[in-house]
């Protein structure tokens, strides 16, 4: 048995560094898309979508808000006439805030707090396994303080299981780093905010298809280092013959 082992081993002897290069790579690969996947007790997630009205809506705005402004005497019209274009003008993106409750167990006592909001022209809440009314309460408690830029939910939020809760937000805010500037906290621990982004393009490409990116990557360096090997056993062979 020993001498067998020997004999394996002594087969073996060449491609230990591609066997530990190609274990290196396995595991590695693994932690990553297990670190990935798992999804979080709590998954927060943050979107952002450009809003850009037309020219020639803008303009005929322009004419019918002058217009009023220049001949109407009613002032509660030309009051909503302006709001209506500060509407308009300040509305720049919207913000969608995406929280869901990834476990088999209701997730109470959930605090938001977002200190990126530059401007809030508007805001709406909508969740999968809520009523009206419930989603009229969490309207009633969002609270926007124009001078800090802060907006937060004066009542915890509470989440079924599977539950998926979107925070709709219109306006322009700051951009960074998500963690400097969303906060959402449930039983005294700090959900993690992943971003959300579009890929196009090349990226797209292999966002849709990196694993089998990764198993061709995995083929070439087997396959490379292989070859690498047989030759260099085959300059080792060449050299011992000259040496003789």
């Amino acid at each position: 048995m020993r001498k067998l082992i020997e004999q394996i081993n002594d087969r073996l002897k060449p491609y230990y560094s591609l066997l530990t290069m190609v274990f290196f790579f396995i595991t590695s690969i693994i932690s990553l898309f297990s670190l990935l996947s798992s999804p979080k007790d709590l998954g927060v997630e943050v979107s952002y979508e450009k809003i850009n009205l037309p020219s020639t809506l803008q303009d005929s705005y322009n004419n019918v808000f002058n217009y009023i402004q220049q001949n109407s005497d009613d002032n509660a019209i030309k009051q909503n006439t302006t709001v209506l274009y500060k509407y308009l003008i300040d509305t720049q993106e919207q913000k969608t805030i995406k929280i869901t409750n990834n476990t088999k167990e209701i997730i109470n006592e959930i605090n938001l707090r977002d200190c990126g909001v530059v401007e809030l022209t508007s805001y709406g809440v909508s969740t999968s396994m809520k009523v009206s009314k419930e989603s009229d309460d969490i309207l009633k408690n969002i609270r926007y303080d124009s001078k800090s830029r802060i907006l937060t939910v004066n009542e915890p939020l509470s989440l079924m299981p599977g539950e998926t809760l979107y925070l709709n937000l219109w306006g322009s805010f700051a951009h960074g780093r998500e963690e400097d500037n969303l906060f959402v906290n449930y039983h005294n621990k700090l959900a993690s905010i992943n971003l959300s982004k579009k890929y196009i393009g090349m990226a797209a490409l292999l966002a849709e298809y990196y694993i089998p990116f990764f198993a061709l990557l995995l083929m070439f360096i087997v396959v490379s280092g292989y070859y690498i090997t047989k030759y260099a056993q085959n300059a080792n062979k060449e050299n011992a013959s000259d040496n003789c």
